[in-house]
């Protein structure tokens, strides 16, 4: 498909991200609790995870599937 537009290969190739989280120990501690809560709960919660370009939105939300798909297969 992108032939097409005359590209060599596809851009958006998607790699997977297997990095540990540096410094965020109570962040992600906090967000796991925030996420258990919500699961826990029986009433329907959001959470939104924000912030400036580059401080690991889409990183904390890859590791977040990755261990609930982990926490699955156990």
């Amino acid at each position: 498909m992108y032939e097409v537009y005359d590209l060599r290969g596809n851009p958006f190739e998607i790699a997977p991200v297997k990095f540990e989280m540096a410094g965020r120990k109570e962040e992600w501690a906090a967000i796991k609790d925030r996420l258990k809560a919500a699961f826990d709960g029986t009433t329907c919660k959001f959470l939104v995870l924000q912030g400036d370009y580059g401080l690991g939105k889409s990183f904390t939300a890859d590791k977040l599937y990755a261990d609930i798909l982990a926490r699955r297969k156990n």
